[in-house]
């Protein structure tokens, strides 16, 4: 009876059930967007950042200086005192010096007939960074953000094009180290080769080579320094970062990667502010609308009420009436916002990320929150339909107890 009672409601009264079911489709739709849309900025400036290249990551930095741990006089001989704690430890696997090279280099870069002679800022890393390479062609990293950068704010269409990162191992680099456009007081200098081989998000923005090499050209050309700054971990879980946070963190300065996703997180905060505004905008509007609705509903259904109390009725059964009704709103609202999201997710994403890989060569992903996600917001919908519609059906589901 129930169920005959509720389709001939929704047949009376159809244009009001075609506005409940696209304000309800509209409602999570709106819900699912702002989500997806604020967790694809927060990815894609992670991955930018190269926050996820590694799950754990730790960086040790002297507490006491902000760009080295040490001036040497040697300058090509590491303080021991600076890296032996870290280098040491046998529980780290995967463990880099990164450096600072306090060098001025012209380097030229070639690629598809296009040259560019410019001052670089280096870098130096450990060698097994690299793994091996011959002495010849120096291997060269640069850092994600570098390459993003040029990408998206440097490259222009008929001037510098963009580059894509599999593209960038075509590029021939002429380093001309103690040499540079803006210094004329460089008398002496050395020549080598390279091809850049890595991309990385924990490196430094600049040019990065292997670790001996600068130790090599630094020796040749005596008169400049090179400076460790951090040593980059790479821990195998969260136990092990944990365990080398409890060590070291009274010795270093320690970052991890965990902190680079606060600092970002910091950085949209006021992004996040206005969404999650938005959000709550769009549920307080939500509320209002089913306040009203379930009223209607609640005087739509009052002749149907007075004839079952003459039949005695149960309160549960009456309650089951509005409830049913609800229940078949939120359906078809269900099957709507569905529907739109396959079509997003289907056609649309596939889209947005093939034009975003071909404009700026980045490598990412729109990211889609979780199946379970969509699922919780329907039942979050249907859950505060049916308790409005418990509130407002009260006093008539009572009539009939009344003395």
């Amino acid at each position: 009876m129930i169920k005959e009672l509720t389709r001939n409601n929704t047949k009376k009264y159809s244009a009001r059930t075609i506005l409940i079911v696209i304000v309800l489709a509209i409602s999570l739709l709106a819900y699912a967007l702002i989500r997806s849309l604020y967790n694809n900025i927060e990815w894609f400036l992670f991955q930018q950042n190269g926050i996820y290249e590694y799950d754990y990551t730790i960086d040790f930095k002297d507490p006491t200086r902000r760009w080295g741990f040490i001036n040497n006089t040697n300058q090509w001989e590491i303080d021991p005192n600076f890296r032996d704690p870290i280098i040491q430890n046998e529980s780290i696997q995967e463990k880099y010096i990164l450096s600072a090279i306090e060098l001025p280099v012209q380097v030229s870069v070639s690629l598809a007939n296009e040259s560019i002679v410019t001052d670089v800022i280096l870098f130096a890393i450990s060698d097994d960074f690299f793994g091996t390479f011959e002495e010849d062609t120096i291997p060269v990293a640069i850092s994600e953000i570098m390459l993003n950068l040029y990408n998206t704010q440097i490259a222009e269409e008929w001037i510098l094009p963009t580059i894509p990162k599999e593209f960038l191992s075509l590029a021939t680099l002429d380093f001309n180290f103690g040499k540079s456009i803006f210094l004329q007081d460089t008398t002496s200098s050395v020549r080598l080769s390279g091809k850049i081989e890595r991309v990385s998000g924990i490196l430094p923005v600049g040019l990065v080579i292997p670790e001996s090499v600068a130790y090599d050209v630094v020796e040749r050309l005596w008169r400049w320094t090179i400076n460790p700054y951090k040593v980059t971990v790479v821990a195998d879980n969260q136990e092990h970062m944990q365990y080398l946070l409890d060590i070291y963190s009274n010795q270093y300065h320690v970052v991890t990667n965990f902190d680079y996703i606060n600092m970002v997180r910091e950085r949209i905060s006021g992004l996040r502010t206005f969404f999650m505004i938005l959000h709550y905008s769009i549920v307080a509007i939500l509320v209002w609308f089913l306040i009203y609705i379930t009223f209607s509903i609640v005087e739509q259904n009052k002749k149907v009420f007075r004839v079952l109390r003459i039949h005695g009725v149960s309160r549960l059964q009456l309650l089951m009436l509005l409830w049913w009704q609800v229940v078949v709103y939120v359906f078809f609202a269900s099957v709507l916002f569905l529907i739109a999201f396959l079509m997003y997710d289907l056609v649309l994403v596939p889209k947005l990320t093939t034009t975003l890989s071909r404009t700026y060569w980045i490598d990412y992903a729109l990211q889609q929150p979780s199946r379970l996600l969509y699922l919780a917001n329907i039942s979050i919908h249907l859950l505060l339909f049916i308790f409005l519609a418990t509130i407002f059906s009260y006093s008539e589901r009572n009539k009939k107890f009344e003395k």
